[in-house]
């Protein structure tokens, strides 16, 4: 009899425990998808589909050519000379 009302009491802490967790969750996820929506309608970033490519650049030393996708990248690995945005055209001799 006393091991009935301990399962019993057992099931429903962890039942209660496991009800008060969802709310919680439920809880966040709304927040966060109001926050997002907040965050659309005032600007912020816009989704991945419209941020641009990132710019490829290219070192001008015709004797290195290194070619870096990084877009923080500001100087060449191996010469030291300052990258510029890569275009279609050939690399002009420096």
């Amino acid at each position: 009899m006393h091991g009935d009302v301990l399962i019993v009491g057992l099931l429903l802490v962890f039942g209660c425990v496991a009800f008060l967790f969802g709310l919680v969750y439920l809880a966040v996820q709304l927040l966060l998808g109001v926050g997002r929506a907040i965050g659309r309608l005032f600007g912020g970033r816009p989704p991945l589909a419209e941020t641009p490519p990132p710019v490829r650049r290219v070192c001008p030393n015709r004797e290195c050519r290194w070619a870096e996708s990084r877009p923080e990248a500001a100087f060449c690995p191996r010469c030291g000379t300052p990258l510029r945005p890569a275009f279609d055209e050939p690399l002009s001799p420096v």
